[in-house]
């Protein structure tokens, strides 16, 4: 019995930091996606990201960042579905700027 016991617990300290060493990679993989896609949002070169926490299951994984930009510190959330697709919540005082241009449908009909 001991020896059973023995041998399961090699087993363990061989298999578990292979399978931590996978989810930290699938991790650093999230969060490089969401930095790319806050600052592509921003725009802005002197913005400073610092990551805080990682929550969630297979689904959704919520990431949490300090950012700086322009003078400013904030909260950013960050949610990565399973499929990669990225969704950035925004704080109170950094946000990315919008552009003010507004496209008009133009409509003509022959009859009038």
């Amino acid at each position: 019995m001991k020896l059973a016991t023995a041998i399961l617990g090699v087993t363990a300290l061989i298999v578990l930091p292979q399978a931590a060493f996978a989810n930290s990679a699938k991790t650093s993989e999230k969060i490089s996606a969401c930095t790319d896609e806050i600052q592509t949002q921003l725009g802005a070169s002197d913005t400073q990201l610092e990551f805080k926490t990682v929550k969630g299951n297979s689904r959704v994984k919520t990431l949490n960042f300090r950012i700086e930009a322009d003078g400013e510190r904030d909260k950013v959330t960050c949610k990565v579905r399973r499929d990669n697709t990225v969704e950035v919540v925004w704080g109170k005082t950094v946000k990315p700027k919008m552009d003010k241009a507004v496209q008009a449908e133009v409509k003509t009909n022959a009859g009038e």
